[in-house]
C-alpha cells in the first residue's frame, strides 16, 4: 500500500471512531496490539482484551474533531509509522465540552 493510502486510511480509521463506529478499528487492528488511551492508566493489550472491554462500555458521548496533521515515517523499507496529531472535543450530555490534544500512532 501507498504511503498516501496508509494515511488516508488511517484518518478515516479514526474519523469513523469518533463518529462511534467502531467496525473500521476493530477491521484493522493488530492481534498484539498496545492500546494506551487518554484516560488515566489506560492501557490494554491484545485484540480481544479490547474488544471485550470496549464491547461493555456505554456512553453518550459524541465528539468533534480538529484539523488532523499527517506524518509518515519509514524506518524500514517494508515499514509505515503514520503519526496524527489531532483536538478532539468531548461532548457530554450535560452540554459540557472538553478539548484535548490527541496523538496516534500506527504501525
Amino acid at each position: 500500500m501507498k504511503t498516501d493510502d496508509l494515511i488516508f486510511r488511517s484518518i478515516f480509521i479514526i474519523t469513523e471512531y469518533y463518529k462511534n463506529n467502531l467496525e473500521p478499528f476493530f477491521e484493522n487492528i493488530s492481534d498484539d496490539i498496545l492500546w494506551i488511551g487518554p484516560a488515566q492508566r489506560q492501557q490494554m493489550q491484545g485484540r480481544e482484551n479490547l474488544m471485550q472491554v470496549w464491547a461493555a462500555e456505554k456512553h453518550a458521548l459524541t465528539f468533534t474533531m480538529g484539523d488532523i496533521k499527517a506524518l509518515c515515517v519509514s524506518p524500514h523499507d517494508r515499514v509505515k509509522e503514520i503519526l496524527l496529531h489531532y483536538d478532539i472535543y468531548t461532548h457530554y450530555p450535560s452540554g459540557n465540552t472538553t478539548m484535548s490534544d490527541q496523538r496516534l500512532h500506527y504501525t
